[in-house]
């Protein structure tokens, strides 16, 4: 049996530590198309409430705050959608649409012109098929960052979830009252 004992070997260190930076990059562009709708939508308001000839960061400012702030928007939403299917309430559905709609169509709709010039490029045959394919994959992933029919939230967004269930749960009448659980990731 081998084993491999890393040394000072400079060519490994090297090619490690790259791989780290392009995983690293690769993850976090990832995160900026998965948030991208609402950096997206942070930026119209920003847009509307503030002028051009203020200071850009100000602007960044505004639009990081109005960005985590839907963000746990979407969760407390995520909490009532999920007190409402628990409880049988058929309200859950169009506030379902809704969630997914904002969160996992712009994103769908960012990756698809590059996929399609990329098919068309490099293949010849089903380059629709293959562009919609690749396409609905990404906004799958990009449903799966957020699990909007499972009782559960990432840590940051704890809270909010929690909090949207207990005022679903305080509106119903006769509702059943259930626990949220807080998974492992952070964001």
């Amino acid at each position: 049996m081998s084993v491999y004992v890393r040394g000072n070997d400079d060519g490994q260190i090297l090619f490690d530590r790259v791989l780290f930076a392009f995983a690293l990059t690769i993850k976090v562009l990832l995160k900026i198309i998965v948030y991208s709708p609402l950096t997206f939508l942070s930026w119209l308001i920003t847009k509307k409430l503030l002028t051009p000839n203020i200071d850009k960061l100000i602007w960044l400012g505004l639009m990081l705050i109005l960005s985590v702030a839907f963000y746990f928007i979407i969760y407390f939403l995520k909490g009532m959608l999920i007190g409402l299917k628990h409880n049988r309430n058929f309200l859950w559905m169009p506030l379902f649409i809704c969630c997914v709609v904002l969160t996992c169509v712009l994103p769908v709709w960012i990756v698809f012109a590059p996929l399609e010039t990329f098919f068309n490029k490099y293949t010849d045959a089903n380059q629709q098929l293959l562009t919609w394919i690749c396409a609905l994959s990404f906004g799958f992933y990009v449903y799966s960052k957020y699990h909007f029919l499972s009782n559960i939230a990432p840590a940051k967004a704890f809270p909010y979830y929690q909090r949207g269930i207990i005022v679903t749960n305080h509106l119903l009448s006769f509702s059943k009252s259930f626990n949220a659980k807080k998974s492992a990731e952070i964001i």
